[in-house]
């Protein structure tokens, strides 16, 4: 899915109308009819005059590179009639449709701290304030605690994972998304990323659990790029850990797939190691039920970010009865970014470009994850 640049902030008090009609038609819903930017030393306000109140307005910045993101709820987004803009804070103006509404990112000089209100008169009024305190104030909030984000590189060593027509394997292309991934969150003092494995090895599917929980990883991210029964199959999906069953046929055959890979592994390996206390105590006596929450939240998240890098093969978060996923204290989810059976997906999964755009992706997810789900203190 495109982001297009399409709104222009002019600078100055007064509402300047935005010409041009909605990308879903003139008549399909509210909109932006005005729009404005005042500035008063180190405090940007942006004024956006909708044609019908806005329920649920919000706005989170993002840090490494500074971001400022607005998500409108129910407005429709005008096609790009825009003026360049490049003053104060604001450098870039991007969009994109979320759900069933309009997200704004404008890339940012520097971190601001930024606070929305929603007006019923239709107003929404985003303040920045690009002042020295307030930007310390926001470090200092999320410098407090580092969020240690455990990335599992599906498969390894002699567990190829999918296999393309053309002799390309998952394993490979699972390891470079990951290593993007982990590059990008190493540059944030807000992560602590871990690679699960650092090369191409095997590693069974409970020792990556474990090694998850060893580390103390706040959560867990298994990269994959599987196949499908059929090669028309396409596009990338989410998935979480089900106590009680797949949420689809589809479901159910991938975590078969992916849980087949201890087939790799010995005897002594493969087994859920009973003599192991951290393992038998975790699975018998600790419940899942917010684990499974805190991921279903992820996903939802991790859904838009990946539909601007990728086709979806499904927009909802898939829950099946993965091995890998059953760490009942960190939030985990499965990842298929594309599938190795579809000649199209895979064409682009071996390219280093379309690997750094789902990394990108997954990157911008987690970060919204702990700007909405904070560590406590």
């Amino acid at each position: 899915m495109r982001r297009r640049d399409f709104i222009g902030l002019i600078s100055g008090v007064s509402l300047v109308p935005v010409y041009g009609r909605s990308a879903w038609g003139a008549t399909a819903g509210p909109r932006i009819q005005r729009y404005g930017m005042s500035r008063h030393s180190s405090v940007t306000e942006l004024v956006f005059d909708t044609t019908a109140p806005v329920m649920n307005a919000s706005c989170f910045t993002l840090s490494n590179p500074p971001r400022l993101i607005i998500d409108l709820p129910g407005i429709a987004p005008p096609l790009p009639d825009t003026s360049a803009l490049a003053s104060g804070p604001i450098t870039r103006v991007r969009s994109g449709v979320k759900g069933n509404g309009l997200r704004l990112v404008l890339d940012l000089q520097h971190d601001v701290k930024a606070s929305l209100r929603a007006q019923p008169s239709g107003k929404v009024i985003v303040t920045l304030d690009g002042s020295a305190a307030a930007r310390a104030a926001g470090q200092r909030v999320s410098s407090a605690r580092p969020a240690i984000i455990a990335i599992d590189p599906g498969h390894g060593g002699k567990d190829p994972g999918a296999v393309s027509h053309d002799g390309a394997h998952e394993k490979l292309v699972a390891f470079s998304i990951a290593q993007q991934l982990f590059g990008l969150l190493q540059k944030n003092a807000a992560f602590k990323p871990r690679l699960i494995r650092t090369g191409d090895y095997f590693v069974p599917l409970h020792e990556r659990i474990l090694a998850a929980s060893d580390v103390g990883a706040h959560m867990f991210i298994s990269v994959h790029a599987d196949a499908a029964p059929v090669s028309s199959a396409k596009g990338a999906s989410v998935y979480i850990l089900s106590e009680h069953g797949s949420s689809s046929a589809m479901a159910r055959w991938m975590a078969d797939s992916e849980n087949s890979a201890d087939q790799y592994a010995s005897l002594r390996e493969s087994a859920l190691h009973r003599d192991d206390p951290r393992l038998s105590s975790m699975l018998l006596e600790m419940s899942m039920q917010g684990t499974i929450a805190a991921s279903q939240n992820l996903g939802k998240l991790m859904l838009p970010e990946l539909s601007h890098a990728t086709a979806l093969h499904q927009r909802h978060v898939n829950q099946a009865a993965f091995a890998v996923l059953k760490s009942p204290e960190i939030p985990s989810i499965l990842v298929e970014n594309g599938f190795m059976s579809n000649r199209d997906d895979c064409r682009r999964l071996v390219t280093s470009e379309h690997q750094r755009a789902l990394a990108e992706a997954l990157y911008n997810s987690v970060q919204s994850y702990f700007k909405r789900y904070p560590l406590p203190a």
